[in-house]
């Protein structure tokens, strides 16, 4: 179960601090993996199931960049198409020929046939991904709340690059178990073109001669209209696991953290999640970067004690007696602080005078800490 929300073109960030006259931007890391068509190793062996859900974000980046010859008056992705699934099935790999199902995809972005496959899958396939419909160069779509089990942690998302003999970007068999069997917070991939060697053509047209005999998925990275630009991207975010059955549930998510170097906030957690059966919770947590802030938990409290400029994530966690349990993450962002070389205090001999100035352009209020 998953439900989709679309949108256009990102808006420029807007937030920004103006600290005794210097612009600091503020903006987030971005690091980006490789979106693969060789699909990720074996999973796991994973003792308790779980499930993971997660929000899965497409966003077209296809400009002159991508394609320095231009885009087509029609350029678009076709609809997105793909599935959750296990390591016993694989739907497209690099260097092996293209299913029908792939191919109609690439050709004529259609999405029939391999939704067919997928679900001939049978239990090797959890469920069918499927965008709204087309989408512009430069638009995003989200699959928001898809669900992934221990058995099947796994997805595939294609989509046509289009229009075009038989290109598309995508990504197979990508597995959001780590080797510890551990689900990954977040996972960030960089979308390029390939070639599904189906139909011979060099420019942006379809309906051209089939290629005989059928090659093989291949990468055009850096070739004919491609420059080694990414074409798209593809962000997948953790919102919540949940192991054994019956057991809590998350309620309320906790929202980021936006704090400075010292800060020392504490988050209640017993709001966080409901347990259906009214049993008692006991919350634990932990930092993936423990450096930047560190976390403690005391009943129902969650403290966070800043220490260094970064990012993390706090996953938290409320288990009841049983064993069953919930993990939620939520985002840390930490500032380093800015420094004013000159704030006298009021008995200052030469009445010198000092001043702090900060604007926020954001539509979120914010707090300030002076510290001397």
């Amino acid at each position: 179960m998953y439900s989709i929300r679309r949108h256009g073109p990102p808006a420029p960030p807007t937030a920004a601090l103006v600290v005794c006259g210097v612009l600091a931007a503020v903006a987030g890391a971005d690091d980006h993996g490789e979106g693969s068509l060789t699909p990720s190793p074996p999973d796991p062996t994973v003792a308790d199931r779980a499930e993971a859900t997660y929000d899965i974000v497409f966003t077209g980046t296809w400009t002159t960049t991508a394609t320095p010859g231009g885009l087509p008056a029609t350029a678009h992705f076709s609809p997105l198409i793909g599935a959750v699934h296990n390591d016993s099935v694989v739907f497209l790999e690099s260097g092996e020929m293209a299913s029908a199902g792939v191919e109609s995809m690439a050709e004529l972005g259609r999405t029939g046939t391999l939704r067919q496959e997928i679900n001939a899958a049978g239990t090797d396939a959890q469920s069918v991904l499927a965008g709204l419909g087309n989408l512009g160069p430069e638009e995003t779509e989200t699959l928001a709340a898809t669900v992934l089990s221990t058995e099947h942690p796994r997805v595939t998302l294609v989509t046509m690059i289009a229009p075009s003999p038989d290109w598309f970007v995508g990504v197979s068999g990508l597995s959001l178990l780590d080797a510890a069997g551990d689900w990954r917070p977040s996972a960030t991939l960089s979308l390029y073109p390939w070639d599904a060697g189906s139909e011979n053509g060099t420019e942006f047209s379809l309906n051209n001669p089939p290629t005989n005999p059928q090659g093989v998925i291949a990468s055009i990275r850096g070739e004919g209209k491609f420059s080694d630009e990414r074409m798209a991207a593809l962000s997948l975010s953790l919102k919540s696991v949940t192991t054994g059955n019956g057991g809590p549930e998350v309620a309320t998510p906790i929202d980021p953290q936006s704090l400075a170097v010292g800060d020392r906030p504490t988050i209640p957690l017993a709001a966080a999640f409901h347990d259906p059966a009214g049993r008692t919770l006991a919350f634990s947590a932990v930092s993936l970067e423990p450096e930047v802030a560190a976390v403690s938990v005391t009943g129902d409290s969650l403290r966070l004690s800043t220490a260094a400029p970064g990012k993390t994530t706090i996953l938290v966690t409320a288990s009841e007696p049983e064993g069953a349990a919930a993990t939620f993450p939520f985002a840390v962002d930490v500032a380093g602080a800015h420094r004013v070389w000159l704030f006298p205090p009021a008995s200052d001999a030469p009445r010198r005078e000092g001043f702090v100035r900060v604007v926020n352009r954001s539509s979120v209020a914010g707090t300030v800490s002076i510290r001397a």
